[in-house]
């Protein structure tokens, strides 16, 4: 066999090397749909649930786990399960495990109460960092049509990466600027298909890393002979 095919096939175990020790160490692309049927509930603060590996805790207020029909405004662009939260509430999100995750994207549509006050809001994605640092970002909702509220797609992809927490909250949303007035039981909204990439830990990379070097000595040992 010559240098190169062995070469090649030193190659070939690297990558599968790589591949399996990623995959052990959870570098796994996920979607948090709500679809469960046993997730469907009324959920009080400090309540929580967990899908594919991510607990959700209720923070101030209550939540729900149901279909458009239980809503007290009407919403659009979601026929399946997803997460309500109700008044000024929030929920946190957050690996079982306590290891770093990236929120890529997510949905989530406005839900007002009934009679709709006339206070805009935002919906607010805040980040605890696994640095200890943290980070936060408004998205504003779609508008009405015809009074029905849409479920829009929020874009965080670069903006929060390995996370230890990120919690969902509505905030006001005067002159573009966030939080200025208190929502008065304004901050209602759904939220639903939460696109995350779990983060592996460090201990696991290494172990990568010294596969990778491991393959590379013994493709160099038998290029020499």
């Amino acid at each position: 066999m010559s240098k190169f095919v062995r070469h090649l096939l030193s190659a070939a175990a690297v990558a599968g090397a790589f591949a399996a020790t990623s995959a052990s160490a959870g570098v796994i692309p996920a979607v948090l749909t709500f679809e469960n049927p046993a997730l469907t509930g009324l959920y009080f603060a400090g309540d929580s649930f967990t899908e594919q590996g991510f607990r959700m805790t209720v923070d101030f207020d209550f939540g729900t786990v149901d279909s458009a029909a239980s809503l007290p405004a009407p919403t659009s662009g979601n026929g399946s399960q997803f997460y309500f939260q109700s008044n000024d509430g929030g929920l946190i999100v957050q690996r079982e495990d306590g290891l770093g995750f990236n929120l890529n994207s997510f949905q989530y549509a406005f839900v007002p109460q009934n009679p709709a006050s006339a206070l805009a809001t935002a919906i607010v994605a805040f980040a605890q960092n696994m640095d200890g640092s943290q980070s936060g970002f408004g998205f504003a909702f779609a508008a009405a049509v015809n009074g029905v509220n849409p479920f829009a797609t929020a874009n965080a992809a670069g903006l929060f990466n390995n996370i230890r927490s990120v919690e969902f909250f509505a905030c006001s949303l005067v002159g573009n600027q966030l939080c200025t007035v208190a929502t008065n039981n304004s901050g209602q909204f759904a939220l639903d298909n939460l696109n995350v990439t779990t983060v592996p830990e460090p201990t696991s990379v290494a172990l990568v890393l010294a596969a990778l070097m491991a393959a590379g000595y013994s493709v160099r040992r038998k290029n020499v002979r």
